[in-house]
């Protein structure tokens, strides 16, 4: 395997982990939102928490609570 090759398996992995994190945080934010029945308090916590550049890149946080 080149050293091509090589980083593009290590990116793969590295993002493949992130998802991996990045789902079960969504998870853990979306029960704290069911839980406490507060999601508007949750979403604007969870917004202050992310910086502007991201949410206008398209970090979507309406998809808090949909079940609600």
């Amino acid at each position: 395997m080149d050293s091509k090759d090589k980083m593009i398996l290590e990116i793969s992995s590295v993002v493949e982990t992130l998802y991996l994190k990045i789902a079960s945080l969504q998870a853990i934010v979306d029960e704290l939102c069911q839980s406490t029945g507060n999601c508007d308090y949750i979403k604007t916590a969870h917004t202050d928490l992310i910086p502007k550049k991201e949410v206008e890149n398209g970090i979507d946080l309406n998809t808090l609570c949909e079940k609600e």
